[in-house]
């Protein structure tokens, strides 16, 4: 198990946490953490279809405020297709195990 993390830096619409391409492999997770930098407004997580009234969790700026996503023993999350969206330009930490 190794522990990783990247900032992602939200554009106009719903961002992958991680976009897939040719180059860049799907990355299945079994733990994130996802915190909002303080000064943002809230970012709502969820699939490609994630919107500001339709969305799985609301993640509130600031370090307090973060929030952790696991999986059970087996079972994995993709992050390719894990979107979040909020104002552009924002940033969102996440750390991930896998």
């Amino acid at each position: 198990m190794a522990v990783h993390h990247i900032t992602v830096t939200l554009g106009a619409g719903a961002t992958a946490i991680i976009a897939q391409s040719g180059s860049t492999p799907t990355v299945n997770v079994q733990e994130l953490q996802l915190e909002s930098e303080t000064g943002n407004a809230n970012v709502q997580v969820g699939g490609s279809a994630v919107s500001a009234t339709d969305y799985g969790r609301t993640l509130e700026p600031g370090p307090t405020k973060a929030i952790t996503i696991r999986t059970a023993q087996g079972r994995a999350i993709n992050l390719a297709s894990t979107y979040l969206i909020g104002t552009a330009t924002q940033k969102v930490h996440c750390l991930y195990t896998s």
